[in-house]
């Protein structure tokens, strides 16, 4: 007889167990198995509908929620090495995240993050900004460029005056008869 069973499916089960004196006793049970782990990996969408910014920047990032199986759970993100359970200052590519829970359960999401093209670079900026004071969608109003000389160039800056031509060589000729 064995004290303890280990590995047992879901399921009823029913003990019956005798002891030293002959006393005889049933138990039931009823193992239930966790629901199927279920993971959702959600990246950060922004205004532009992508999920970086800007052409070759790195500010993507990635939300994973873990539902139902057993915690705690771990997690390996396979572009890295890494084990958190989020992820940030990412860029543009795939990026695959494990997930384990504390029965050994495993599940696998893959995402890819976009960025927009370098052609679709807009001078308005980023949204939520105001590009009179903030450049490149940066959140620094002090940051402003210097422009001098030149003619006013609307909004009272001015614009660097035009190149100068070079004079003609002219050649003056006399003529006897004053022409």
């Amino acid at each position: 007889m064995t004290p303890n069973i280990g590995q047992l499916a879901a399921g009823y089960y029913a003990l019956n167990v005798k002891d030293a004196t002959g006393e005889e006793r049933q138990v039931e049970i009823t193992l239930t198995e966790p629901e199927p782990l279920k993971v959702f990996a959600d990246p950060l969408v922004y205004p532009n509908g992508k999920n970086i910014s800007c052409f070759d920047c790195f500010n993507g990032s990635i939300d994973v929620q873990v539902e139902k199986g057993t915690p705690p759970y771990s997690y390996f993100w396979q572009d890295a090495n890494i084990t958190t359970q989020d992820r940030t200052s990412l860029g543009a590519k795939s990026y695959e995240v494990t997930v384990t829970d504390a029965n050994g359960c495993v599940e696998r999401v893959a995402i890819a993050l976009e960025q927009p093209e370098s052609s679709d670079w807009k001078m308005g900026g980023n949204a939520g900004t105001d590009p009179e004071t903030q450049y490149m969608g940066v959140g620094f109003p002090e940051v402003r460029p210097i422009i001098t000389g030149g003619e006013s160039w609307g909004g009272g800056a001015r614009a660097p005056p035009p190149p100068r031509r070079p004079r003609r060589a002219t050649k003056h000729t006399h003529q006897p008869d004053g022409h």
